[in-house]
C-alpha cells in the first residue's frame, strides 16, 4: 500500500438553497483552492484526490458516485480482499454531502457499490471453488458525539 490514509475532497451540487449564489471553490488536480468573496483572497489546500460534483458551469464535468467508487472505492476494496482492515471516515459540517456520496440517493451509494462488488466477486469465487465464505460488516454513524450502528439502529 503507498498511503495508509488518504484525504479525498468532494465538492458536492448546490441545493435549492444556493442555486444562483456565487461559487468560491476553484478545483485543480490535488488542489482546492477557496476566494474569500469579501476580498478576493485565495486559500489553497493540497489533497490526494479532488472530485468536482457541481454542475458544469465552470467547464468541468462532474463526477458521480460510479466514478468515485472506480476511482479510489475499488483501491480500497482491492486492500480489504489483501486482508487489510479498511475504512471510508466521511466527515464535513452538516448538509455538506456525505450521506449523498456514502448512501447515495438518485444514483447507489459509494457504500451499496462497495458491497455489491465485494458480494459479487465472493459468490463467483464460491461456486469456483466450493468453499462458503462469511463476511463482517460494520456501519457505524457519529452524530453529535453519539455512536449510533446504522446496521442495528436498536442496539
Amino acid at each position: 500500500m503507498s498511503d495508509s490514509i488518504k484525504i479525498i475532497v468532494r465538492v458536492r451540487p448546490f441545493n435549492g438553497r444556493e442555486e444562483g449564489q456565487d461559487n468560491i471553490v476553484e478545483m485543480e488536480g490535488q488542489e482546492v483552492r477557496l476566494k474569500n468573496p469579501e476580498d478576493g483572497e485565495i486559500k489553497k489546500f493540497g489533497f490526494h484526490r479532488c472530485y468536482w460534483s457541481t454542475d458544469d458551469s465552470l467547464g468541468k464535468p462532474p463526477v458521480n458516485n460510479m466514478f468515485v467508487f472506480n476511482d479510489i472505492g475499488k483501491e480500497i476494496l482491492d486492500h480489504i480482499y489483501q486482508g487489510y482492515n479498511s475504512t471510508v471516515f466521511a466527515y464535513g459540517q452538516t448538509g455538506a454531502g456525505k450521506s449523498y456520496s456514502i448512501e447515495g440517493y438518485e444514483e447507489k451509494g459509494i457504500l451499496q457499490l462497495c458491497l455489491d462488488d465485494i458480494f459479487q466477486r465472493k459468490k463467483k469465487e464460491n461456486e469456483e471453488n466450493g468453499i462458503t465464505t462469511s463476511i463482517r460488516v460494520t456501519y457505524l454513524e457519529i452524530y453529535n458525539e453519539k455512536l449510533r450502528d446504522l446496521l442495528n439502529p436498536k442496539g
